[in-house]
């Protein structure tokens, strides 16, 4: 995070801490921690007067947290008496204590600012059942404090303080709140958190662009139907998915992966843009029906070999570009190349060979870059063997 808490790992480890340090575990600190609730329906309103509006803060509100600031709280209507106990307050911090999933832990931590409260539009705020509202002593930035829990959320450190059914995970609460953190000096807490939002700010801005993928995409899309698009990304989450293939995504790979399976969708990919093409491929004279899979040269039959024929199509569709034989030999061959077999050479040599029986040559190729099909590339020396 920055070098004081690395100071503060290392030294733990060594026995020792910072000067000015001390370690607490998170229930020493805390004041006050108290349930959330879900509430009524708030098309109740009409007939239960009795309850007030609020907005309540979800699991799914944690993901987008920087950017919503519980704008996207859900409505909801509480007894005036439960929100006297549960309203969110500057400085408090929701704990989610249950939902995650087999690949999300539960544990994640985040912080009621000014700037959430100013959000909520004057809607009290407060957290659903499945969250806990902590508040920490006065003495203790809670910021520092969020730091410090989101750390050790990342580092995996509250694995061991949870439970998990089929589909949903439950954090220990009594294990969680024994979790030892470390405590610097007032000053040097504040220090650590305005560092650590000075160093994040790059990224943040990255995040931020990448929300507005699925809608550049969807503009893409108005313009340009064809051209396959697969998102390589690690949001993972359902929801994520379906915005990214409604959006005009062929295909959606989240990571961790296999290389080959890239590759593999990849390939795959290309395909489905083969099948979807128009059924003739042309430049100059020369023509391949791909329904019937005839190729032909000045009007005259050129008799193929199927991988003769994939490799033609595969120059069709690219010409005037500069093709590696890395990239021909993966497309055509379905398979990595090596860089020590002479297949590739041995076909464009045989193909080249039945083109030029009907006119010019067409295949060139450019030493150390690959080849390219279509008129001479026009530069002196540029052609092998």
């Amino acid at each position: 995070m920055t070098s004081a808490v690395s100071d503060w790992e290392i030294g733990r480890r060594a026995g020792e801490l910072p000067e000015g340090w001390a370690e607490t575990t998170l229930d020493e600190i805390v004041v006050h921690k108290l349930g959330g609730e879900w509430g009524e329906d708030p098309r109740k309103a009409a007939e239960r007067p009795d309850l007030v509006r609020v907005r309540v803060i979800r699991g799914t509100d944690f993901r987008h947290w920087e950017r919503h600031r519980g704008t996207t709280a859900e409505e909801r209507l509480i007894k005036p008496v439960s929100l006297a106990r549960r309203q969110l307050a500057v400085g408090d911090l929701v704990v989610e204590v249950s939902g995650g999933g087999a690949s999300q832990p539960v544990g994640r931590t985040l912080l009621i600012d000014e700037e959430a409260i100013r959000r909520a539009g004057g809607v009290p705020l407060i957290c659903s059942n499945f969250c806990r509202q902590v508040r920490v002593h006065r003495e203790i930035d809670p910021a520092f404090v969020h730091l410090a829990l989101s750390y050790h959320y990342l580092c995996g450190r509250f694995d061991e303080h949870q439970t998990q059914t089929t589909n949903l995970r439950n954090l220990d609460f009594k294990g969680f709140l024994s979790i030892v953190l470390p405590l610097p000096p007032s000053a040097e807490q504040r220090r650590i958190v305005d560092k650590v939002a000075e160093l994040m700010a790059p990224l943040r801005r990255v995040r931020e662009g990448l929300v507005r993928v699925p809608e550049m995409l969807r503009r893409f899309r108005q313009a340009d139907q064809a051209t396959p698009v697969l998102f390589l990304t690690a949001r993972d989450a359902v929801p994520d998915r379906v915005r990214g293939l409604d959006a005009g995504a062929d295909d959606y790979l989240c990571k961790p992966f296999a290389f080959e399976e890239l590759l593999a969708r990849v390939r795959a990919l290309a395909r489905r843009q083969d099948r979807a093409s128009g059924t003739v491929l042309s430049f100059g004279d020369v023509r391949v029906d791909l329904a019937t899979h005839r190729a032909e040269r000045a009007g005259h039959c050129l008799e193929l070999t199927a991988r003769e024929h994939a490799l033609l199509v595969f120059f069709l569709r690219r010409a005037g570009e500069v093709l590696t034989r890395t990239r021909i030999y993966e497309h055509v061959w379905d398979e990595r190349y090596d860089g020590h077999s002479n297949t590739l050479e041995v076909h464009v040599m045989e193909l080249r060979r039945k083109l030029e029986a009907r006119g010019p040559r067409l295949i060139h190729t450019l030493r150390g870059r690959g080849y390219v099909f279509g008129d001479a590339p026009g530069q002196p020396g540029g052609e092998g063997p």
